[in-house]
């Protein structure tokens, strides 16, 4: 069997290395074809082709912190009503700043500083409505015992 030449930089390649397949990569980046495979069979003899590029963002994806910390901040807002929702807004808030870090450091991989940020501040304002029910609570039971404190 002949070898098989890549017509963009001239690397001869044997053909048993295809497989079987019509085509396989180059070093260079195009593909090499194999012309006597039936797939083959439209493509002009000497053509160059390579990989359509694949743009960056189509391969980002939304960290799960980030949707971790949007999550939890809902859910702290809710129970931050029932005074139980300081310590998952907390984490909510603590979730989003790792997130953030952590697609600042690869934002070729990875985006969702959006829902971060939003997680974050739903988680602030959780935690301060969970500690002013908590006050709340804590004035009027001291009050109705005879204890004033204001």
């Amino acid at each position: 069997m002949p070898d098989l030449v890549c017509t963009n930089c001239g690397i001869s390649v044997e053909r048993r290395l295809l497989q079987g397949k019509p085509s396989m990569p180059c070093a260079c980046g195009a593909i090499i074809l194999d012309p006597e495979h039936p797939a083959n069979a439209h493509v002009p003899p000497g053509a160059i082709l390579t990989p359509l590029p694949i743009s960056a963002g189509a391969l980002k994806r939304t960290h799960s912190m980030a949707i971790t910390s949007l999550i939890l901040s809902l859910g702290g807002l809710l129970l931050s009503l029932m005074c139980i929702g300081f310590p998952v807004s907390a984490v909510a808030v603590i979730t989003g700043i790792v997130a953030i870090t952590a697609i600042n450091k690869e934002p070729d991989l990875f985006e969702g500083t959006g829902l971060a940020w939003i997680g974050i501040l739903l988680g602030l304002l959780g935690a301060a409505i969970g500690l002013l029910v908590f006050i709340s609570i804590l004035i009027s039971v001291g009050q109705s015992e005879g204890y004033y404190i204001f």
